[in-house]
C-alpha cells in the first residue's frame, strides 16, 4: 500500500523560524487533489492500458485514452488526469498548463527520459504554474543529458507538487530543476516535493534531486539511496533577486551516496531539520579514495553540506548525520569563491556520531567568526575529539561547548527527536550537557 503524504502543521513549524507558503504545506492523502487550484469540478480525464487515443477526449471512464501524452494534449487547463494501473511507456510529455496527474493504484512509467517536461511550449517565457504529479512508479528510465525524470527546461515552473512517487533504476535525477534563478514571477516558488522514494540513480555524476533556484518551497519526507553522486542538491546561482530563499528541507532520509547527502548552496533562510543521513561521502571511505579526500578533507563528501560558508539564516537542527565521511561541512577547502562565515547559522541538537574525518568541518576562510555548533551529540560523553576513541571530531574554528552527553532520541519529525521540538525544549539539556574547554 502506498504511504500517505504527511500532513504538516504550520503552527509546529512557525516557532522554529521556518518559512513558508502560509501554513507551509498541507499535503493530501493519495486519493485527494494535490494542491489548491489544480483542478476544477468535473474536469477529469481517464487513461487505461485498455483505452484508445485517436479523437478520444478521455472524459468518460468507460472510454479512456490509451496514453498519458494524449490525455495531456486534449486536457483543458486545470484538469485532472486519472491513470489506471498498468505499465506505460512514456517519453517527453510537455506539461504546459495547470494540470494534475494522479495514479490510481500501481502505475509504472518507463521509457527514455525525461518522462515529464514542465515546459510551456507555446509561451516559454511564461513558464508553467500549477502542476501536480502524484503516485507514480518511474522505473528503468534510460537516456543521458535529460536532466531529470521530471525536468524543468525553459523558463521555469511554480506551484508544483511532486508527491508520493517512486523512482527506481533511473539514469538521471528523479527531479531536475536546472533552470532560471532569481525569477520575480511565481516561477521557482511554491514547490512541494514530498513523500517520494528514489532508489538507484545510475548516470555518472547524477544525484537524487537537483533543485536550482527554488524559493518558498518544501522538500520533505523523501527517501533517497544508491545514487551516483549526491542525495538532494538545493542550490542557486548568485543572482539578483536571490534564489534559494525561505525553503524547508525536513524529514528526509538519505543513505549510501558517494558525496553530499543534503547540500544547500547560496541560501537565505533555509531550514534543514529532522533529516536522517547515513553513509554519505562513501567516495572517500573506500579502498582507493580520490586524492582530494586527504587533508584538509573533501567538503562535498559529507552528510550535510553548506556549499558556501557565507550563507545567512541557515538552521541545521535535529538531524542524524552519522557514519559518513563528514557529518556537516561548511564551505569548501581552500575556501575559494566564498566569503567569510555568514550570519544566523544555527547548528544544534544533531547526531554527528561515527563520522570518519569529522563530525563538523568549518572550511570558512581564515579570519571568519567561529562556527557555533552547540548541544550536539558527537558519539560519546567526552565530546568532540580528533583522536581515536569513538567521538567524532571537528575541523576548523568550531565552538562546540556545551555538547550533549547522550544521543538525541530518534523518531518522526513531529514525534520525540531528532526533529522539531517546542521552542526551548531540546532533549538532553540540563544534566545531559557537559561543559568543556573549547577544542
Amino acid at each position: 500500500m502506498r504511504r500517505r503524504t504527511l500532513r504538516w502543521v504550520g503552527a509546529a513549524i512557525a516557532p522554529m523560524g521556518a518559512v513558508l507558503i502560509g501554513c507551509a504545506l498541507v499535503a493530501s492523502p493519495a486519493g485527494a487533489v494535490g494542491g489548491p487550484g489544480h483542478s476544477g469540478p468535473g474536469r477529469f480525464l481517464f487513461v487505461s492500458t485498455n483505452g484508445t487515443d485517436g479523437t478520444n477526449t478521455c472524459t468518460q471512464p468507460s472510454n479512456p485514452c490509451a496514453s498519458i501524452a494524449h490525455a495531456v494534449r486534449v486536457a483543458p487547463s486545470g484538469a485532472t488526469v486519472l491513470v489506471e494501473p498498468g505499465t506505460y511507456t512514456t517519453t517527453s510529455v510537455d506539461l504546459s498548463q495547470p494540470i494534475t496527474l494522479r495514479a490510481l493504484g500501481h502505475v509504472v512509467l518507463t521509457g527514455t527520459g525525461p518522462i515529464f517536461d514542465l515546459f510551456n511550449s507555446t509561451s516559454p517565457s511564461s513558464g508553467v504554474v500549477g502542476v501536480t504529479i502524484q503516485g507514480f512508479d518511474f522505473e528503468n528510465v534510460t537516456g543521458t543529458g535529460y536532466n531529470g525524470v521530471i525536468t524543468v527546461p525553459g523558463y521555469g515552473a511554480g506551484d508544483v507538487a511532486i508527491l508520493d512517487n517512486t523512482f527506481s533504476n533511473v539514469s538521471e535525477e528523479a527531479v531536475g530543476y536546472h533552470g532560471n534563478n532569481g525569477l520575480t514571477s511565481p516561477l521557482g516558488t511554491g514547490w512541494r516535493i514530498v513523500g517520494n522514494t528514489v532508489d538507484g540513480v545510475t548516470g555518472t555524476g547524477r544525484s537524487g534531486m537537483f533543485l536550482g533556484g527554488l524559493s518558498d518551497s518544501v522538500i520533505a519526507d523523501n527517501s533517497i539511496t544508491d545514487t551516483h553522486h549526491a542525495g538532494i542538491l538545493l542550490t542557486a546561482n548568485a543572482t539578483t533577486p536571490p534564489a534559494n530563499v525561505n525553503n524547508l528541507v525536513v524529514g528526509n532520509r538519505v543513505s549510501n551516496v558517494p558525496y553530499e547527502g543534503i547540500q544547500v548552496a547560496r541560501g537565505t533562510t533555509v531550514s534543514v531539520m529532522g533529516n536522517d543521513v547515513t553513509d554519505a561521502g562513501t567516495a572517500c571511505m573506500g579502498s582507493a579514495p580520490p586524492t582530494a579526500c586527504g587533508s584538509p578533507g573533501l567538503s562535498s563528501a559529507s552528510a550535510l553540506m553548506l556549499f558556501n560558508a557565507d550563507q545567512s539564516n541557515i538552521t541545521v537542527e535535529g538531524n542524524v548525520a552519522t557514519d559518513s565521511y563528514v557529518g556537516l561541512a561548511v564551505g569548501q577547502p581552500p575556501s575559494s569563491g566564498t566569503g567569510p562565515l555568514g550570519t544566523g547559522i544555527t547548528v544544534r541538537d544533531n547526531d554527528f556520531s561515527g563520522d570518519t574525518l569529522a563530525g563538523v568541518a568549518d572550511y570558512a576562510p581564515t579570519g571568519s567568526t567561529s562556527l557555533v555548533a552547540q548541544y550536539n551529540w558527537w558519539g560519546c560523553r567526552g565530546g568532540p575529539s580528533t583522536a581515536a576513541g569513538g567521538c567524532s571530531g571537528v575541523i576548523g574554528t568550531v565552538t562546540f561547548t556545551p555538547w550533549l552527553t547522550h544521543p538525541p532520541a530518534r523518531g518522526g519529525f513531529f514525534g520525540p527527536g531528532p526533529g522539531i521540538f517546542p521552542a526551548g525544549t531540546f532533549p538532553g539539556r540540563g544534566a545531559a550537557v557537559a561543559e568543556s574547554s573549547r577544542h
